[in-house]
């Protein structure tokens, strides 16, 4: 697979179907408890068999090449040092950092139908401020890092000063984000088994799409023939 962008389609999409497998044993039971807690039944437009059947592999799967097709782009354009391997680890950690970890855990994740409705616009935009918030930090880091390892700092000193940075601007953008107020009608306990087990889920499918895109670079470069002896 010479195209980096094909690699991303085929780990992100194995990497969603691996998500969407566990997501059912795991996630399911969880939602199920939620959706029964609220009142919900099968009487929608699309049943809770469709959906855990149908509708939840394909939006693993669709949302994994959506992120294969990012880590993709993400490599083609960055380029940083090392192999493919450790360049697929390395942008796929920073990624995940940037759009899951820092979101997630200053907006954690709520079962469908928790909530305020009327506070959904502010939560969706706070959401999305974290996300740009951490893609700024992640790039801040990345430059920091080149400039660092330019002016000939050693690994112990450089790496350091990159993790005390970026932990003070992750707080600095913690504090300035918006808060939002936990929800009151759920049981405590359903809202953080929730909340952990989707958080895992998600980092099983970010890791798989790092470690399937990282091995299929890595096939692809053992297969370039060797340049010529001169």
């Amino acid at each position: 697979m010479r195209s980096p962008f094909l690699r991303g389609v085929v780990s992100g999409a194995a990497a969603g179907l691996l998500a969407a497998t566990v997501a059912f044993v795991v996630l399911e039971p969880v939602l199920r408890e939620a959706i029964a807690l609220e009142g919900g039944d099968d009487d929608g437009l699309v049943s809770r068999a469709v959906q855990e059947r149908l509708g939840a592999p394909l939006g693993f799967v669709l949302v994994g090449i959506a992120f294969g097709l990012v880590l993709a782009a993400v490599d083609r354009a960055v380029r940083p040092g090392g192999g493919p391997w450790r360049r697929s680890l390395v942008l796929t950690a920073a990624l995940f950092a940037a759009v899951v970890a820092f979101p997630q855990l200053r907006y954690p994740s709520n079962p469908p139908g928790v909530g305020d409705p009327d506070t959904v616009g502010d939560r969706t935009w706070g959401y999305l401020a974290a996300i740009a918030a951490g893609i700024l930090i992640v790039c801040l880091i990345g430059f920091a890092a080149r400039q660092l390892a330019a002016a000939g700092r050693l690994d112990p000193a450089r790496q350091v000063l990159l993790l005390f940075g970026g932990l003070a601007l992750a707080l600095v953008c913690w504090a300035l984000l918006p808060g939002t107020a936990e929800p009151a009608d759920v049981p405590a306990e359903l809202l953080w088994d929730f909340r952990i087990r989707s958080l895992g889920i998600t980092t099983l499918l970010w890791a798989t799409l790092g470690v399937t895109y990282g091995a299929l670079a890595l096939r692809q470069s053992a297969r370039k023939p060797e340049p010529a002896a001169v």
